[in-house]
């Protein structure tokens, strides 16, 4: 099963079931730490959770926690439109990418676990 949007970010799973998120526009290492990162959040329950909560975060940003963590990642607002993941163990390199694109990959991995979804 996969999923892409024109231009934009593509899901899919590998052979052992890992999540593998990828834009064309990005470079390996952030295409890998969003992965690891979606590979964390894994269901729509908590990808729907983590949209909601990142609505939170930009409104109390910066005088409240700006971040959301699943397992052993976190996705952090670090500065005026910027988001910072990282991983707490070391899995991948820490990356930045622009918040706008951040929340279009939690919006098109929604898609990508959304049931409703075809599968064409």
């Amino acid at each position: 099963m996969s999923f892409s949007t024109k231009g934009q970010w593509s899901f899919s799973y590998d052979e052992d079931d890992f999540v593998v998120a990828n834009h064309p526009d990005f470079d390996s290492s952030i295409n890998e730490a969003v992965s690891n990162y979606f590979d964390d959040v894994r269901n729509i329950h908590s990808t729907e959770w983590l949209m909601s909560e990142w609505r939170e975060i930009g409104r109390r940003y910066p005088e409240e926690p700006n971040g959301v963590s699943f397992n052993a990642t976190v996705a952090t607002l670090s500065g005026a439109g910027t988001v910072t993941i990282e991983s707490q163990y070391g899995q991948f390199e820490t990356i930045t990418l622009p918040e706008s694109e951040f929340l279009c990959a939690v919006h098109a991995f929604h898609e990508f676990l959304s049931p409703a979804r075809s599968d064409d």
